[in-house]
């Protein structure tokens, strides 16, 4: 690695801990302004995503066991037809949570656990047509 890229890993790194240290009890990432017990849906999928792609740069188990711990609580919080109203902007669902689905499937592909693709596929999948 040269000079200038480990400098941004090791920044990286540090703001990846920073998270892990800030990381609500249940998995969930803060959201809203300041560090606040406010947890957010989209600021979570978001967080994973960095923590996996910190996780495949440097193999530091951390990462990959606070993506987990999140991935967890998203699953948990996720409605029954899939999307997230819960824990989301305004309380209702939003079109840009597919980029919840997009750190949860990246997930599963680093562990193999079949709920987190599961849960990915239900929110992005379109329902049945029920029109006539």
């Amino acid at each position: 690695m040269g000079g200038r890229e480990e400098r941004f890993v090791e920044r990286a790194v540090r703001m990846g801990d920073w998270e892990i240290e800030i990381q609500l009890d249940t998995g969930a990432v803060r959201g809203g302004i300041g560090v606040n017990q406010h947890p957010e849906v989209f600021n979570t999928g978001q967080v994973i995503q960095g923590w996996t792609a910190l996780w495949r740069k440097t193999k530091e188990p951390r990462f990959l066991a606070a993506a987990k711990r999140a991935a967890r609580w998203l699953v948990e919080v996720q409605d029954d037809d899939g999307k997230w109203s819960a824990h989301s902007y305004l309380g209702s669902p939003h079109s840009y949570h597919a980029r919840i689905a997009w750190p949860l499937l990246e997930l599963h592909a680093l562990t193999g656990d079949p709920l987190l693709f599961r849960s990915a596929r239900q929110n992005v999948q379109m329902p049945p047509n029920t029109g006539s």
